[in-house]
């Protein structure tokens, strides 16, 4: 049985560990499935830290946890975070309309997602 819970881990620069953001996969067990969720420092913005983690914690969760499912959300209005989730190889799948309360504000969702089967297809592997 998968285990249920969060991992997160640091965003790291590489050339000189400086930590530019976090990123989480939060496993539903029951249904072979997570949620990712990311953030990088806006001064390291553009540099393709998230993408990277985004493909990485994916691996993590396929590779690594037996996953069947593993999707990602962001806010309508964020372009460059809907571009993260593609780049990992998640397709957009969902429009929710005014589905998060942000400082007062409904705020619409996309939701994107990846099945174990096309992470295999695309050149992943599965354990």
């Amino acid at each position: 049985m998968l285990p249920t819970g969060r991992y997160t881990f640091g965003i790291v620069r590489s050339e000189d560990d400086t930590i530019v953001g976090r990123i989480n996969i939060r496993v539903n067990a029951d249904h072979q499935r997570a949620e990712i969720g990311y953030w990088v420092g806006r001064v390291f913005w553009g540099q393709g830290f998230a993408s990277e983690a985004a493909r990485r914690i994916i691996q993590f969760g396929f590779d690594d946890l037996g996953l069947n499912r593993v999707m990602g959300q962001c806010f309508a209005r964020n372009a460059a975070s809907a571009r993260v989730l593609e780049k990992a190889g998640m397709r957009y799948e969902a429009t929710f309309r005014d589905d998060f309360l942000k400082n007062g504000i409904y705020e619409t969702t996309h939701v994107f997602g990846i099945l174990r089967a096309e992470y295999a297809a695309a050149g992943g592997t599965t354990g």
